[in-house]
């Protein structure tokens, strides 16, 4: 043997040793990476279900929530004082649907020029010619709904009534956290 030419010999033992890692360690990661794969599957299938059924609960709830709302807008519109277009008989009618709807804070009429005919509150009457929603019921559609997300979140609908030349649009406004409250 030369001087300075070693060779590193390993022994059985390390050989050993390290097979059987080889031998061990390849099927338990395949093993840990199948069910891993299998898992998270699961839970995204989980996850969708159940997601899925709440955005479907919340879709009917709000489907209803808004049905109801529509109603009492016609049901208000039927009466007697509503049909009149007359200010001063239609204010103690919008008051009423603010008082016992707690979630209505503005009930009001508007002539086809898009101004106030009547209010809920105490404020002068105003323009609504320029409101989306508004135009849609004036333009002959059976309901017309908004919702904004400025400094108070707010949910409007309007419904319409035609009587000879003559339009009353009925519009309630409510903030839209009572929506996921009741």
């Amino acid at each position: 043997m030369k001087l300075g030419t070693r060779r590193l010999r390993i022994g059985i033992l390390p050989k050993l040793c390290l097979t059987m890692a080889a031998v061990m360690l390849v099927p338990l990661a395949t093993i840990w990476f199948l069910d891993y794969r299998a898992s998270v599957d699961h839970l995204s299938r989980d996850i969708e279900e159940r997601l899925s059924g709440q955005a479907d609960a919340a879709v009917s709830f709000v489907n209803v929530w808004m049905d109801a709302n529509l109603r009492m807008l016609r049901q208000n519109a039927r009466l007697k004082d509503m049909i009149s277009m007359d200010p001063a008989r239609h204010a103690p009618v919008l008051q009423s649907i603010a008082r016992e709807y707690r979630y209505v804070f503005l009930a009001h009429t508007v002539r086809p020029d898009g101004m106030n005919a009547a209010r809920s509150d105490t404020e002068a009457p105003k323009d609504y010619a320029d409101r989306e929603y508004v135009q849609r019921v004036l333009t002959g559609a059976p309901m017309g709904g908004s919702s904004s997300s400025a400094r108070r979140p707010v949910s409007r609908h309007s419904s319409s009534r035609f009587r000879s030349r003559r339009t009353a649009l009925r519009s309630a406004s409510w903030p839209s956290r009572w929506i996921s409250r009741t």
